[in-house]
C-alpha cells in the first residue's frame, strides 16, 4: 500500500526537463574542461622535469655542455656541490 503511495506522489512531481539537461549539460562540459586542464598540466610539469633532467645530465657527460652550465652562476656551484672535478675545474675558470 504504501509502495503504490509513494509511487503515485512521485509521479505527479513536475519535473522541468529542459532545465535538468541544460544543467546536466553544463556539468558535463566544466568537468571535462577541468579533467582537460588537469592533463594539461601534467603533461607540462612532465615535459619541463624531462628537459631540466636532460639538461642537468648531459652538462655532466657532455664536456662542451658542462662549460656552458659552468659559465651560469647558478648552475655552476652544483658541480662543486656534486663533487664533479671537471665541473669544479671549469667553474674556477668562470667569471663570478
Amino acid at each position: 500500500m504504501k509502495e503504490k503511495l509513494i509511487k503515485s506522489t512521485i509521479e505527479t512531481i513536475t519535473v522541468p526537463e529542459e532545465a535538468v539537461t541544460q544543467a546536466i549539460q553544463l556539468g558535463i562540459s566544466k568537468g571535462t574542461s577541468k579533467q582537460f586542464r588537469i592533463k594539461k598540466r601534467i603533461k607540462w610539469v612532465s615535459f619541463v622535469a624531462v628537459a631540466i633532467a636532460f639538461i642537468g645530465i648531459s652538462g655532466f657527460i657532455v664536456p662542451s655542455v658542462a662549460q656552458v652550465l659552468a659559465d651560469i652562476p647558478g648552475v655552476g656551484k652544483l658541480y662543486q656541490k656534486f663533487g664533479d672535478p671537471f665541473g669544479a675545474e671549469l667553474t674556477k675558470d668562470a667569471p663570478h
